[in-house]
């Protein structure tokens, strides 16, 4: 461990001893301060240990949004242990197979709450702070790893699995380190600072919130679960300053109905953040005639954590912002050359915040990791300033040899028509390749036929989507992104 290095493990006993009485958590009228959630977490990570959780060991966490799961997550770090973060109860079907998976020889959760089925678990002598340890059977061995160093693993996320099943990578805590201080950085935070806990914590970005806080000594509220109406009472009543938001979120609030008040609920607002999937300019616009407030594009993927944020005003589609400190972007073709600015081609991260590969996937981590580069399977480029944008995925769609870009029909969907989401994918006609799109819009209001004449009168025919569904609701992850494998019709 270099001199220099300050552990995530020790954010929040480094904020206890800079300030035991400043408040760490809000949730509802309850106040933690820092010295009260390390008095708590040292307090819990001893029993842990007694029980068989250390360095190298992973322990499935399974808590909504609380103040226990500040708690557990904490000491489950202060143990030397690493933290699986998985959905709370109710369990997903996938649950079981993820704590397999990720080889996690214990698993914390709630009080109350049954295992998953599926889970072979009994429970251990941990039982406090509103949740209970169980030891898994048949876990692995330990993973070779040293807590309190850069290279040290501390969590193991998932992606999202919205395309089929979920791939794993570590994060150090070097990456983790990183991440917030290009964040801290980028954005003038301070311990002054009021997050708004509204994404659920066990996903890469509503944790972001926890992490940064505990980093600066800032405060989080807490909300158990996002309601447009109990986020702004939370904001008006604790004064937030820093909202990390869903563009679905950011969508609800623009439109939703306001009480008496309401309008000026993020008057303190500083920066809000939203990330995870593209912001509609109408939802970025009305936010921001509505509050006041404007909204941020941070561009990030699981894999690279934090790339570019856009403090520009005025709405460019593509436009992500400026990379954040420490961030290097390539453009590169299929080939693997380097592109000039200005040309469209692979995006490519290299940073401290990088993830090195999927945890036992050569395939994929074939596909990702290359040559010290990450490629998240964006396409895009950076303009003669540095900007980068973001124009569609690397997965095109072959139509009978043409070559279809996903975005560009989304677009012109978008542009034409009343819709929340759309997405593009491969479909067929006759059994041969055909471009397919669903939209999450009110079947009154738009229907397939409308869609297909849209997209007839501003593309290409090979362009025109042969299959339209129209859905009232499209399916989402906790964490907002669409699951794409909900939408094949079935």
């Amino acid at each position: 461990m270099t001199e220099t290095f300050r552990s995530p493990r020790d954010y929040v006993r480094r904020a206890a001893e800079l300030g035991a009485n400043r408040v760490a958590l809000r949730s509802g009228d309850r106040a933690t301060t820092y010295g009260e959630l390390a008095a708590q977490s040292v307090a819990l990570a001893a029993s842990l240990r007694d029980a068989g959780v250390g360095p190298g060991v992973q322990v499935a966490h399974a808590f909504p949004n609380s103040v226990a799961f500040a708690v557990w997550y904490s000491a489950i770090w202060e143990a030397g242990g690493i933290v699986v973060p998985l959905a709370p109860p109710s369990f997903a079907p996938e649950t079981a197979r993820l704590i397999a998976d990720s080889d996690a020889a214990f698993l914390a959760l709630p009080d109350g709450a049954s295992l998953p089925s599926g889970v072979d678990a009994l429970p251990t002598s941990v039982a406090g702070w509103h949740g209970a340890l169980f030891r898994v059977a048949g876990a692995a061995a330990p993973i070779d790893t040293r807590p309190w160093t850069e290279d040290g693993y501390a969590v193991r996320h998932f992606s999202s699995g919205s395309t089929g099943r979920a791939k794993h990578m570590f994060k150090s805590e070097a990456n983790l380190a990183f991440s917030l201080g290009i964040l801290r950085e980028a954005a003038a935070l301070d311990e002054t600072e009021v997050f708004l806990g509204a994404l659920p914590f066990h996903t890469p970005y509503g944790v972001r919130a926890l992490h940064a806080a505990f980093d600066l000594g800032a405060a989080v509220t807490i909300l158990p679960r996002f309601l447009p109406g109990s986020a702004l009472s939370a904001a008006r009543r604790d004064r937030t300053t820093v909202f990390l938001a869903s563009p679905a979120m950011i969508d609800s609030l623009a439109g939703c109905r306001l009480e008496d008040g309401d309008e000026a609920a993020f008057r303190t607002l500083k920066l809000c953040i939203s990330s995870g999937a593209m912001l509609r300019r109408e939802a970025c616009e009305a936010f921001r005639a509505r509050f006041g407030v404007p909204v941020r594009t941070w561009y990030a993927t699981s894999e690279t954590m934090g790339i570019a944020i856009d403090f520009e005003d005025g709405f460019e589609d593509g436009r992500v912002g400026t990379l954040m400190p420490g961030v290097e972007v390539g453009i590169f073709d299929a080939a693997g050359a380097p592109l000039p600015a200005g040309a469209v081609g692979q995006i490519a991260i290299r940073s401290d915040g990088c993830s090195r590969s999927y945890v036992n996937d050569p395939v994929a981590s074939a596909k990702v990791f290359r040559d010290g580069w990450v490629f998240p399977g964006d396409r895009g480029y950076l303009d003669s300033s540095g900007r980068l944008f973001v124009v569609g995925r690397d997965d095109v769609i072959n139509v009978g040899g043409y070559k279809v870009d996903p975005l560009e029909v989304e677009r012109v969907v978008r542009e034409a028509l009343p819709v929340g989401e759309v997405i593009v994918l491969a479909g067929t006609r006759a059994d041969l390749p055909a471009v397919k799109v669903v939209v999450e819009a009110d079947p009154a209001r738009v229907t397939p036929a409308m869609v297909v004449a849209a997209c007839r009168a501003r593309l290409s025919p090979y362009k025109v989507p042969a299959e339209v569904e129209v859905r009232a609701r499209i399916e989402r992850t906790a964490s907002g992104k669409i699951v794409r494998t909900s939408l094949d019709g079935r």
